[in-house]
C-alpha cells in the first residue's frame, strides 16, 4: 500500500470517529444531524477513495467513483436534511 492510500484511510477513519463522537456529544437534533451528515460522508468518501487507489481495474474504479458521488449527493444534500429537520420539529411540537 502506498503512503497516500494509508493517509486517506487514516483520515477517513478519524473523520468517522469524530462523527460518532459528535453524535454522542452534541445537545440537540440539529447539531447531531450536522455531525452525522458532514463528517460521516467525508469519512466514507475518503475511505472509498483510499480503497480504489491500489486497484488497477477501471470497471471497479468507475463503480467506486459513482458510489462516492452517490454518497455525497444523497447524504450531504441540504434538501434531504432540511426535510428531516422539518419532520423532527413537527413531531417535537405535536408531542408536547
Amino acid at each position: 500500500m502506498s503512503w497516500i492510500t494509508q493517509l486517506l484511510l487514516l483520515l477517513g477513519s478519524l473523520s468517522m470517529l469524530l462523527a460518532a463522537i459528535g453524535l454522542l456529544r452534541f445537545p440537540d437534533f440539529y447539531s447531531r444531524a450536522h455531525a452525522g451528515t458532514k463528517a460521516a460522508s467525508l469519512g466514507a468518501g475518503l475511505i472509498l477513495l483510499g480503497a480504489i487507489l491500489p486497484i488497477p481495474d477501471p470497471d471497479i474504479n468507475i463503480r467506486v467513483w459513482l458510489t462516492i458521488l452517490f454518497i455525497f449527493h444523497l447524504f450531504d444534500s441540504s434538501n434531504c436534511w432540511h426535510y428531516c429537520s422539518i419532520q423532527q420539529s413537527v413531531t417535537t411540537k405535536s408531542s408536547k
